[in-house]
């Protein structure tokens, strides 16, 4: 993510020398930008609200970009009353191709429950949609990039 006023700033086909580029600390976007980005001036943000100081630092020009998942992103914009208008994530597709899952304890039937019955529950679907339905183009779009034309 970036703000809207440096995007012709960023080339990702380039080395992005001089440009300081904020990232979780200890992630796989990290490794990412260090090994294909070398000129670049990687920053990490190591704490539990690092995606938080990093949104802070995109808007007070202490670095040029974040590196992270965009439904994040937007959604901590939305959580600090920012305009979404005033960013841009970029490039298009995303940089790299993690896929999420949720791993449940061993044995633990009471925590299983509870999330089998978010899943299932009319209120909880109700939930999910008002807060995932302006993602799910995005999210297919990255799914079909990363399936069929990232190089493997």
């Amino acid at each position: 993510m970036i703000n809207k006023t440096k995007a012709s700033r960023l080339d990702f086909s380039s080395s992005l020398e001089g440009v300081k580029l904020g990232v979780l600390g200890a992630t796989t976007n990290k490794q990412f930008l260090q090994q294909n980005y070398p000129d670049a001036e990687i920053v990490a943000f190591e704490s539990m609200d690092g995606r938080s100081k990093a949104v802070q630092a995109i808007k007070d020009g202490t670095i040029d970009a974040f590196a992270s998942d965009s439904v994040l992103l937007m959604g901590e914009l939305d959580r600090r009353g920012l305009n979404r208008k005033d960013y841009q994530t970029i490039p298009a597709q995303p940089l790299t191709c993690d896929y999420y899952g949720l791993i449940l304890p061993k044995n633990d039937s009471l925590w299983l429950n509870t999330v089998n019955s978010f899943i299932y529950d009319r209120a909880s679907k109700s939930i999910f949609n008002r807060w995932l339905t302006n993602y799910y183009d995005r999210a297919i779009a990255d799914l079909d990039y990363c399936q069929n034309r990232l190089p493997q």
